[in-house]
Protein backbone atom coordinates (compact mmCIF):
# COMPACT_ATOMS: atom_id res chain seq x y z
CA UNK A 1 0.00 0.00 0.00
CA UNK A 2 1.54 3.27 -1.11
CA UNK A 3 0.93 6.81 0.81
CA UNK A 4 -1.00 8.65 -1.88
CA UNK A 5 -1.07 11.70 -0.25
CA UNK A 6 0.88 14.94 -0.88
CA UNK A 7 4.35 15.18 0.58
CA UNK A 8 4.75 18.80 1.92
CA UNK A 9 8.30 20.94 1.83
CA UNK A 10 9.58 22.36 5.09
CA UNK A 11 9.92 25.78 3.08
CA UNK A 12 10.99 28.51 5.21
CA UNK A 13 11.68 32.17 3.83
CA UNK A 14 14.94 32.50 5.85
CA UNK A 15 15.88 35.97 6.53
CA UNK A 16 19.76 37.02 8.30
CA UNK A 17 18.39 37.90 11.72
CA UNK A 18 21.24 39.78 14.32
CA UNK A 19 19.05 39.79 17.05
CA UNK A 20 19.47 37.05 19.47
CA UNK A 21 16.39 35.05 20.97
CA UNK A 22 14.02 37.11 23.43
CA UNK A 23 12.16 34.61 26.09
CA UNK A 24 9.29 37.18 27.67
CA UNK A 25 8.26 36.46 30.80
CA UNK A 26 4.12 36.98 30.84
CA UNK A 27 1.22 36.25 32.81
CA UNK A 28 0.48 32.64 32.33
CA UNK A 29 -2.64 31.39 30.84
CA UNK A 30 -3.74 28.02 32.09
CA UNK A 31 -5.55 25.08 29.39
CA UNK A 32 -6.51 23.42 32.52
CA UNK A 33 -6.09 23.40 36.24
CA UNK A 34 -3.09 22.33 37.88
CA UNK A 35 -2.38 18.56 37.42
CA UNK A 36 -3.78 15.93 39.34
CA UNK A 37 -1.07 13.43 38.98
CA UNK A 38 2.45 14.49 39.49
CA UNK A 39 5.31 13.06 36.99
CA UNK A 40 6.12 9.72 38.71
CA UNK A 41 9.70 10.72 40.50
CA UNK A 42 9.93 6.45 41.36
CA UNK A 43 9.75 5.42 37.60
CA UNK A 44 12.11 2.23 37.40
CA UNK A 45 13.54 1.80 33.90
CA UNK A 46 13.20 -1.38 32.44
CA UNK A 47 16.23 -2.51 30.17
CA UNK A 48 18.93 -0.51 28.52
CA UNK A 49 16.99 3.07 28.51
CA UNK A 50 16.49 6.41 30.17
CA UNK A 51 13.69 8.16 31.59
CA UNK A 52 12.82 11.18 32.85
CA UNK A 53 14.28 15.34 31.63
CA UNK A 54 12.56 17.49 29.44
CA UNK A 55 12.95 18.17 26.04
CA UNK A 56 12.88 21.67 24.30
CA UNK A 57 12.30 22.34 21.33
CA UNK A 58 11.03 25.09 18.78
CA UNK A 59 8.08 25.53 16.52
CA UNK A 60 7.55 28.50 14.11
CA UNK A 61 3.63 28.89 14.27
CA UNK A 62 1.65 29.20 17.74
CA UNK A 63 -1.28 27.75 17.91
CA UNK A 64 -4.57 29.08 18.25
CA UNK A 65 -6.79 26.40 19.49
CA UNK A 66 -5.61 22.67 20.30
CA UNK A 67 -8.44 21.08 19.00
CA UNK A 68 -7.41 18.45 16.22
CA UNK A 69 -9.36 20.31 13.14
CA UNK A 70 -7.46 23.32 14.07
CA UNK A 71 -3.79 21.57 13.46
CA UNK A 72 -3.76 21.94 9.54
CA UNK A 73 -0.75 23.05 9.21
CA UNK A 74 2.59 21.38 8.93
CA UNK A 75 4.21 23.01 12.05
CA UNK A 76 0.85 22.77 13.82
CA UNK A 77 0.76 18.65 13.02
CA UNK A 78 3.80 18.52 14.72
CA UNK A 79 2.16 19.92 18.04
CA UNK A 80 -0.45 18.09 17.18
CA UNK A 81 1.47 14.45 17.58
CA UNK A 82 2.21 15.14 21.02
CA UNK A 83 -0.90 15.73 22.81
CA UNK A 84 -3.79 13.89 20.57
CA UNK A 85 -3.93 10.17 19.24
CA UNK A 86 -5.95 8.35 16.59
CA UNK A 87 -7.81 5.27 15.55
CA UNK A 88 -4.16 4.83 13.68
CA UNK A 89 -1.14 6.39 13.47
CA UNK A 90 2.19 6.37 11.39
CA UNK A 91 4.80 4.45 12.41
CA UNK A 92 8.26 7.22 12.62
CA UNK A 93 10.21 5.26 10.26
CA UNK A 94 8.20 3.38 7.65
CA UNK A 95 5.44 6.01 7.82
CA UNK A 96 3.39 3.50 7.23
CA UNK A 97 -0.86 3.64 9.05
CA UNK A 98 -0.05 1.38 12.29
CA UNK A 99 -2.59 0.68 15.28
CA UNK A 100 -3.11 3.10 17.64
CA UNK A 101 -6.53 4.10 19.79
CA UNK A 102 -7.62 1.07 17.22
CA UNK A 103 -6.03 -2.41 18.06
CA UNK A 104 -6.94 -3.87 15.01
CA UNK A 105 -8.29 -2.89 11.57
CA UNK A 106 -10.87 -5.43 9.46
CA UNK A 107 -11.49 -4.33 5.90
CA UNK A 108 -14.36 -5.86 4.19
CA UNK A 109 -13.95 -7.43 0.88
CA UNK A 110 -14.94 -4.50 -1.16
CA UNK A 111 -12.61 -1.80 0.56
CA UNK A 112 -15.34 0.44 1.45
CA UNK A 113 -16.49 -1.16 4.83
CA UNK A 114 -14.10 -1.00 7.53
CA UNK A 115 -14.70 -2.55 10.92
CA UNK A 116 -12.15 -0.97 13.64
CA UNK A 117 -11.93 -2.70 17.36
CA UNK A 118 -10.90 -0.13 20.25
CA UNK A 119 -8.11 -0.95 22.68
CA UNK A 120 -9.58 -1.14 25.82
CA UNK A 121 -8.18 1.44 28.77
CA UNK A 122 -7.06 3.73 26.43
CA UNK A 123 -7.80 6.96 28.53
CA UNK A 124 -7.74 10.67 27.93
CA UNK A 125 -5.31 13.66 29.68
CA UNK A 126 -6.84 14.08 33.44
CA UNK A 127 -9.18 17.01 33.72
CA UNK A 128 -11.60 18.89 35.95
CA UNK A 129 -14.35 17.44 33.85
CA UNK A 130 -13.55 13.81 34.68
CA UNK A 131 -13.08 14.93 38.36
CA UNK A 132 -9.49 15.72 37.77
CA UNK A 133 -9.52 11.24 36.65
CA UNK A 134 -9.19 9.88 32.99
CA UNK A 135 -11.76 8.79 31.08
CA UNK A 136 -11.67 5.76 28.87
CA UNK A 137 -12.05 6.60 25.10
CA UNK A 138 -14.73 4.77 23.57
CA UNK A 139 -16.46 4.46 20.12
CA UNK A 140 -18.58 6.80 20.77
CA UNK A 141 -15.92 9.66 21.38
CA UNK A 142 -14.69 8.88 17.78
CA UNK A 143 -18.16 9.06 16.41
CA UNK A 144 -18.36 12.48 18.00
CA UNK A 145 -14.53 13.46 16.90
CA UNK A 146 -15.36 13.32 13.27
CA UNK A 147 -18.33 15.07 13.55
CA UNK A 148 -16.51 18.16 15.08
CA UNK A 149 -14.01 17.10 11.75
CA UNK A 150 -16.86 17.58 9.30
CA UNK A 151 -19.35 20.00 10.70
CA UNK A 152 -19.62 23.51 9.09
CA UNK A 153 -16.62 25.80 9.32
CA UNK A 154 -14.46 23.32 9.95
CA UNK A 155 -10.68 23.68 8.21
CA UNK A 156 -10.05 19.62 8.14
CA UNK A 157 -12.94 18.47 6.93
CA UNK A 158 -12.30 19.10 2.71
CA UNK A 159 -8.49 17.47 2.98
CA UNK A 160 -10.16 14.26 4.89
CA UNK A 161 -13.65 12.95 4.73
CA UNK A 162 -15.07 15.15 2.64
CA UNK A 163 -15.86 12.87 -0.70
CA UNK A 164 -14.19 9.64 0.96
CA UNK A 165 -16.96 8.81 3.85
CA UNK A 166 -20.62 8.19 3.39
CA UNK A 167 -23.38 10.80 4.50
CA UNK A 168 -20.25 13.23 5.32
CA UNK A 169 -21.75 16.35 2.96
CA UNK A 170 -25.22 16.12 4.23
CA UNK A 171 -23.78 16.81 7.99
CA UNK A 172 -21.94 18.86 6.66
CA UNK A 173 -24.35 21.19 4.93
CA UNK A 174 -26.35 20.54 8.21
CA UNK A 175 -29.39 18.59 6.07
CA UNK A 176 -28.63 15.59 8.56
CA UNK A 177 -27.84 14.96 12.25
CA UNK A 178 -25.49 12.46 11.64
CA UNK A 179 -23.02 10.77 9.44
CA UNK A 180 -24.89 7.75 7.83
CA UNK A 181 -21.21 6.25 7.15
CA UNK A 182 -20.01 6.54 10.78
CA UNK A 183 -21.97 4.49 13.57
CA UNK A 184 -20.33 2.76 16.92
CA UNK A 185 -22.01 -0.93 17.12
CA UNK A 186 -21.03 -1.04 21.09
CA UNK A 187 -18.57 0.95 23.31
CA UNK A 188 -14.78 -0.66 21.40
CA UNK A 189 -16.43 -1.13 17.92
CA UNK A 190 -16.45 1.09 15.29
CA UNK A 191 -17.60 0.71 11.33
CA UNK A 192 -16.62 3.28 8.58
CA UNK A 193 -18.39 2.95 5.38
CA UNK A 194 -16.82 4.73 2.15
CA UNK A 195 -18.11 5.73 -0.83
CA UNK A 196 -15.85 4.10 -2.78
CA UNK A 197 -11.97 2.02 -2.20
CA UNK A 198 -9.30 3.95 -1.19
CA UNK A 199 -6.68 2.59 0.99
CA UNK A 200 -5.35 5.97 1.64
CA UNK A 201 -8.44 6.81 3.97
CA UNK A 202 -6.31 5.19 6.61
CA UNK A 203 -3.41 7.53 6.14
CA UNK A 204 -6.18 10.29 6.32
CA UNK A 205 -6.91 8.91 9.99
CA UNK A 206 -3.17 8.73 11.11
CA UNK A 207 -3.25 12.18 10.91
CA UNK A 208 -3.41 14.65 13.99
CA UNK A 209 -6.54 16.26 12.30
CA UNK A 210 -8.36 13.08 12.80
CA UNK A 211 -7.46 12.74 16.55
CA UNK A 212 -10.23 11.21 18.99
CA UNK A 213 -11.60 14.02 21.87
CA UNK A 214 -13.70 13.56 24.44
CA UNK A 215 -17.31 14.00 24.48
CA UNK A 216 -17.98 14.45 27.92
CA UNK A 217 -15.52 17.08 28.45
CA UNK A 218 -17.42 19.03 25.43
CA UNK A 219 -20.83 18.25 26.99
CA UNK A 220 -19.84 19.21 30.61
CA UNK A 221 -17.30 21.76 29.94
CA UNK A 222 -16.88 22.93 26.27
CA UNK A 223 -13.68 21.77 25.75
CA UNK A 224 -12.82 20.31 22.20
CA UNK A 225 -8.81 19.92 23.05
CA UNK A 226 -9.06 16.48 25.16
CA UNK A 227 -6.98 14.40 23.82
CA UNK A 228 -5.08 10.88 24.22
CA UNK A 229 -2.01 11.77 23.15
CA UNK A 230 1.38 10.99 24.90
CA UNK A 231 1.43 14.55 26.42
CA UNK A 232 -1.04 16.82 28.20
CA UNK A 233 -0.70 20.72 27.92
CA UNK A 234 -1.15 22.52 30.81
CA UNK A 235 0.38 26.04 30.35
CA UNK A 236 0.77 28.51 28.11
CA UNK A 237 1.94 32.10 27.63
CA UNK A 238 2.32 33.91 24.21
CA UNK A 239 5.44 32.22 23.64
CA UNK A 240 5.45 29.13 24.68
CA UNK A 241 3.80 25.77 25.73
CA UNK A 242 4.44 23.30 28.09
CA UNK A 243 3.72 19.48 27.69
CA UNK A 244 3.69 16.65 30.70
CA UNK A 245 4.00 13.02 30.44
CA UNK A 246 0.57 11.28 30.08
CA UNK A 247 1.11 8.70 32.76
CA UNK A 248 -1.92 6.91 31.25
CA UNK A 249 -0.54 6.64 27.61
CA UNK A 250 -1.61 3.00 26.27
CA UNK A 251 1.29 2.27 24.53
CA UNK A 252 4.52 0.68 26.05
CA UNK A 253 7.96 -0.52 25.24
CA UNK A 254 9.43 -4.19 24.58
CA UNK A 255 10.63 -4.26 28.12
CA UNK A 256 7.40 -2.85 29.25
CA UNK A 257 7.89 0.82 29.97
CA UNK A 258 4.89 2.65 29.92
CA UNK A 259 5.60 5.76 27.35
CA UNK A 260 6.46 8.56 26.69
CA UNK A 261 9.90 8.14 28.50
CA UNK A 262 10.27 11.44 29.07
CA UNK A 263 8.84 13.74 31.64
CA UNK A 264 7.87 17.00 29.40
CA UNK A 265 7.62 19.12 26.51
CA UNK A 266 8.55 23.01 26.40
CA UNK A 267 7.95 24.40 23.28
CA UNK A 268 8.95 27.76 22.03
CA UNK A 269 7.62 29.47 19.57
CA UNK A 270 10.58 31.60 17.12
CA UNK A 271 10.05 32.70 14.01
CA UNK A 272 12.63 31.69 11.87
CA UNK A 273 14.95 28.94 11.59
CA UNK A 274 18.07 31.54 12.52
CA UNK A 275 16.50 32.16 15.59
CA UNK A 276 15.88 28.72 16.67
CA UNK A 277 19.51 27.72 15.68
CA UNK A 278 21.00 30.49 17.89
CA UNK A 279 19.00 29.27 20.54
CA UNK A 280 20.02 25.48 19.92
CA UNK A 281 23.91 26.73 19.65
CA UNK A 282 23.55 29.10 23.09
CA UNK A 283 22.32 25.35 24.75
CA UNK A 284 18.63 27.17 25.59
CA UNK A 285 16.77 24.68 22.88
CA UNK A 286 17.76 21.08 22.48
CA UNK A 287 17.29 20.92 18.56
CA UNK A 288 16.03 22.69 15.51
CA UNK A 289 15.14 20.91 12.13
CA UNK A 290 14.41 22.28 8.83
CA UNK A 291 17.50 23.55 7.70
CA UNK A 292 18.92 24.78 4.96
CA UNK A 293 22.72 25.33 4.91
CA UNK A 294 23.30 27.80 2.85
CA UNK A 295 21.74 30.88 4.95
CA UNK A 296 23.43 29.30 8.29
CA UNK A 297 26.91 28.30 7.02
CA UNK A 298 28.50 31.18 8.28
CA UNK A 299 26.79 30.75 12.02
CA UNK A 300 27.58 27.34 11.96
CA UNK A 301 31.16 27.49 10.91
CA UNK A 302 31.78 29.96 14.33
CA UNK A 303 30.44 27.36 16.56
CA UNK A 304 32.16 24.40 14.73
CA UNK A 305 33.69 22.95 18.01
CA UNK A 306 30.31 22.17 19.67
CA UNK A 307 30.00 19.15 16.60
CA UNK A 308 33.77 17.85 17.38
CA UNK A 309 35.62 15.71 19.22
CA UNK A 310 34.97 12.51 20.94
CA UNK A 311 32.21 13.65 22.93
CA UNK A 312 30.26 16.90 20.77
CA UNK A 313 27.44 18.51 22.64
CA UNK A 314 25.84 18.71 19.08
CA UNK A 315 24.97 16.58 16.44
CA UNK A 316 23.72 17.26 12.32
CA UNK A 317 21.25 14.89 10.96
CA UNK A 318 20.22 14.78 7.28
CA UNK A 319 16.46 13.97 6.73
CA UNK A 320 16.46 11.52 4.26
CA UNK A 321 14.29 10.60 0.75
CA UNK A 322 14.31 14.73 0.61
CA UNK A 323 14.29 15.21 -3.64
CA UNK A 324 16.14 18.38 -4.82
CA UNK A 325 17.44 19.62 -1.84
CA UNK A 326 18.92 18.92 1.41
CA UNK A 327 17.45 19.70 5.05
CA UNK A 328 19.12 19.02 8.11
CA UNK A 329 18.10 18.75 12.11
CA UNK A 330 20.57 19.66 14.18
CA UNK A 331 19.91 18.53 18.11
CA UNK A 332 21.97 18.03 21.16
CA UNK A 333 23.74 15.05 21.29
CA UNK A 334 22.09 13.87 25.06
CA UNK A 335 18.97 13.36 22.72
CA UNK A 336 18.84 9.30 22.29
CA UNK A 337 16.58 8.03 19.40
CA UNK A 338 15.71 11.22 17.47
CA UNK A 339 15.13 11.39 13.69
CA UNK A 340 12.87 13.23 11.86
CA UNK A 341 11.86 11.87 8.32
CA UNK A 342 11.53 13.62 5.28
CA UNK A 343 7.58 14.55 6.06
CA UNK A 344 8.51 15.97 9.44
CA UNK A 345 6.83 13.23 11.88
CA UNK A 346 8.49 13.26 15.03
CA UNK A 347 7.25 10.85 17.89
CA UNK A 348 8.76 12.20 20.90
CA UNK A 349 7.02 9.49 23.25
CA UNK A 350 9.92 7.11 22.26
CA UNK A 351 12.60 9.71 22.18
CA UNK A 352 15.00 9.29 25.55
CA UNK A 353 17.30 12.00 27.43
CA UNK A 354 20.22 10.66 28.36
CA UNK A 355 21.15 11.94 31.92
Amino acid sequence: MLFQGNRYELRTNLKVMKHLLLIFTTAVTLFSCSPSKETDPQRVAKGDVQLGGMLRVAEAERPAGLSPSELTTASLQRIGNQIHCGLLRLDPVTLQPTPAIAERVEPDTSGKIYIFHLRHGVMFHDEPCFGNNSREVTAHDVVFSFKQLCKAGSDAYSSTFNGRVEGVEAFNAGTAQEISGIMALDDYTLRISLTKADESFLFVLAQPTASIISQKAWEDCGQLSIGAGPFRPIEADDNRLLFIRHQDYFANDAFGNRLPYIDSVQMSFIPTKELALEAVLQGELDLVTGIYLDPVKDLMERHAAEFTGKEPRLLMQRNDDVAAYEVYSIYAAKLIGFKENFLGYRDFATLQIKK
